[in-house]
């Protein structure tokens, strides 16, 4: 558990501004501070819900202190 993966929906109008590699942050409800995490995959398969486009995105986000689960 030392590194999570987050899947995280992404817009469509932002979709083209993220690469694998690039840092981003994750905000978890119940941990205080915001985590670093490393876009790890893109997934070009959009979902529609009700009109809106978005697109998973995988994250990888340390989690030394054990803080996510």
């Amino acid at each position: 558990l030392g590194e999570m993966e987050v899947r995280a929906a992404v817009d469509q109008a932002d979709i083209a501004k993220l690469e694998k590699g690039m840092p981003a942050s994750v905000t978890v409800p119940g941990v205080r501070v915001p985590l670093d995490a490393t876009v790890f995959d893109i997934w070009l398969s959009p979902t529609v819900t009700q009109t809106v486009v978005t697109y998973d995105v995988i994250l990888r986000v340390k989690n030394p202190d054990g803080k996510l689960l």
